[in-house]
């Protein structure tokens, strides 16, 4: 695993970590003070100027928001020129006049970065647009401003929703972690709590009204803006902010877009286009209870060390094969029929080379189930709705060519190769003593106290639990592990392994031999490669699967040492007596490996002599180059 692989799962399970200490405390301070709030306010006694009391007017539409509904984007307009917004597309246009006017007082600031204004929503005829501190939400059927009691319907208790949302909102990222009797932490969360709804009462705040939530933003004592966030996950049956105003016949061009609740930001902002890195649908409902979510990347682009053809991919469009890939991988692995719960189902597909004429795909699925409630917070944002049961997948034997012609590689190596598991098992555990390889991040070891934990880890479980697939055109072994985490993977393995590796007698290896033998290749006749590595040296790893393929496709003898400082790499260094440059400095090689220890470093034995060499990594089509020189 790399290095920047594994500094993002540090990173994201401390964030994790955060979230869950923060989710903790909000609840701790919620069950502590409950009592406290009731319908008339707050009993401890803020400062005499607040009174948190706060009534709403009748709302009369009582609709609700269905997440399994397609709501309209609505098709208009939206111009931010000459420090103004401004829309058009409305076919009144007294009404469009006037929802221009709202938006008069939105200044818009251009920056090498874009301009300070976001659209929050564009959905069922609400249009939400903030720039800078300073938020419209507006009706675009009547031109009026929405109002916090819009957003709910008639029969909901408003008033309790905003102070529990006020409760979460204040205690977030864990800052609601009191002591047992703390009266004076008691009475700052009450004070803070009625502060909020009092200036809810007086209208001193700014609505946002978003695709998930809306958020109620206010100025604090301390001159910055705090916010109260109303998640509709909390309070689903009761959000009509999507029904409330719909009415498709008031625009001048015809609704061609819909979204659900859930991604209507990624479908207003056209977020996931295609690009060099990957594509993603934004979700979509494939039967009443399943939701399937689809991402493909383009691996070789991204992330180069896990795939050894350096080539990038560039000739895809990724998005051309999202549908393809997404109904192919459903049908085979029976996720596409639908079951007595509601599942989400996330594939991520992982696409390299395989061949000059087809790519192979790598696919995980982590499939969740839930009661619907759960599955409806779940859809809304809430990641701790509680689930009934999970199923991860992970294959690696999909390929797919450049006519989009879908094929499968074999999927049981240990039908044909003998003694499988004991030679995998002996490969690994030689592959472990190199810096880089492929099996370090197998059950990674961050949340145990354990110092030996990574020794303890079992490899023969590994391979019980991975995914393989025979390429018998690259004569490889494809073997993939992974333990989905919170944000990134618990245990990730990626590895493409000779099958030489599985022969009872492999040929045209590379052959490790000591600094003895090494000294020796100067007394034979015929051509001989030498290479040096040393741990740790990722470069050496990569070039070591450059040189590999030489040996078969060549016929050649490739030898490989490891630096030291022995005597006997004294006398080896004599040999190397050819002269090079490097960082602007002449040396002869055997200077360049006895005072740097540079590796890798490759040199090219003659009849007993050096005849050429390089530092460093190459691919193996500039190797074959310098040794087809000497053949």
């Amino acid at each position: 695993m790399s290095q920047s692989k594994r500094n993002n799962i540090i990173f994201y399970s401390i964030l994790a970590l955060v979230v869950i200490l923060s989710i903790s405390g909000t609840a701790f301070a919620i069950y502590k003070h409950k009592e406290n709030v009731d319908k008339n306010g707050v009993t401890n006694t803020p400062k005499e100027d607040v009174k948190p009391f706060l009534t709403f007017k009748e709302v009369s539409k009582s609709d609700t928001i269905d997440i399994f509904k397609k709501y309209p984007i609505n098709p208009i307009e939206i111009n931010f020129t000459k420090g103004k917004v401004k829309i058009s597309g409305l076919k009144d246009k007294e009404i469009e006049n006037k929802v221009n006017e709202k938006l008069s007082v939105l200044t818009v600031e251009e920056s090498e970065f874009g301009n300070n204004c976001h659209i929050n929503t564009n959905v069922s005829n609400v249009l939400s647009i903030s720039c800078a501190i300073e938020t419209v939400n507006v009706n675009l059927k009547t031109g009026e401003e929405i109002t916090i009691e819009e957003l709910f319907n008639k029969d909901s208790d408003i008033y309790s929703f905003i102070v529990k949302s006020s409760y979460n909102s204040t205690c977030m990222w864990g800052i609601c972690s009191p002591e047992d009797n703390d009266s004076e932490y008691d009475n700052n969360i009450e004070n803070t709590i009625a502060e909020n709804l009092q200036k809810i009462k007086n209208n001193d705040y700014i609505l946002s009204v978003n695709t998930k939530n809306a958020v109620l933003t206010y100025e604090s004592k301390e001159d910055e803006f705090s916010g109260i966030y109303l998640e509709y996950y909390d309070f689903f049956n009761d959000i009509t902010i999507y029904d409330r105003y719909l009415d498709n016949s008031i625009y001048e061009k015809d609704i061609t877009n819909y979204c659900e609740p859930n991604n209507c930001a990624d479908k207003i902002y056209e977020l996931l286009e295609k690009d060099n890195n990957g594509y993603a649908d934004a979700g979509h409902f494939i039967n009443d209870k399943t939701y399937v979510n689809f991402r493909i990347n383009n691996q070789n682009n991204i992330d180069p060390d896990y795939n050894y053809i350096s080539k990038e991919i560039t000739e895809l469009n990724l998005k051309d094969y999202i549908n393809l890939l997404e109904k192919e991988i459903l049908k085979k692995e029976k996720l596409d029929t639908e079951g007595n719960n509601y599942a989400y189902i996330y594939i991520n597909a992982d696409i390299y080379y395989h061949t000059a004429n087809d790519y192979q795909v790598y696919y995980q699925i982590n499939k969740k189930e839930y009661k619907k409630e759960d599955f409806i917070k779940y859809h809304l944002g809430f990641n701790e709705a509680k689930e009934i049961n999970t199923k991860t997948i992970n294959a690696v034997n999909m390929l797919i060519d450049k006519n989009k012609k879908i094929s499968y590689l074999s999927d049981n190596p240990t039908k044909d190769i003998p003694n499988f598991e004991t030679k995998l098992y002996e490969y690994i555990m030689q592959e472990l003593k190199k810096a880089g390889n492929d099996f370090a991040g197998y059950d990674t070891c961050y949340f145990s106290e354990d110092e030996n934990c990574e020794e303890k880890r079992d490899y023969h479980n590994l391979i019980k639990e991975a995914s393989f697939a025979i390429d018998k055109v690259n004569n490889k072994l494809h073997m993939y592990e992974e333990k989905p985490g919170m944000y990134e993977p618990i245990s990730f393995v990626s590895a493409r392994i000779s099958l030489d590796v599985f022969n009872d007698t492999p040929l045209n290896v590379i052959k490790k031999i000591n600094e003895e033998e090494a000294l020796s290749l100067f007394d034979k006749k015929g051509l001989h490669i030498l290479y040096f590595d040393s741990v740790p040296c990722e470069p050496c790893r990569n070039l070591e699967v450059e040189l590999d393929s030489l040996v078969k496709t060549m016929n050649i003898n490739i030898y490989n040492t490891s630096l030291n400082s022995s005597n006997t790499f004294d006398k080896l260094y004599s040999k190397l007596d050819i002269k090079t440059i490097f960082e602007e400095k002449e040396a002869t090689y055997g200077e360049l490996l006895k005072n740097s220890k540079l590796s890798p470093t490759v040199v090219v034995i003659k009849d007993g002599k050096m005849v050429d060499g390089f530092i460093g990594f190459k691919e193996a089509e500039d190797i074959t180059k310098i040794i087809e020189k000497y053949k």
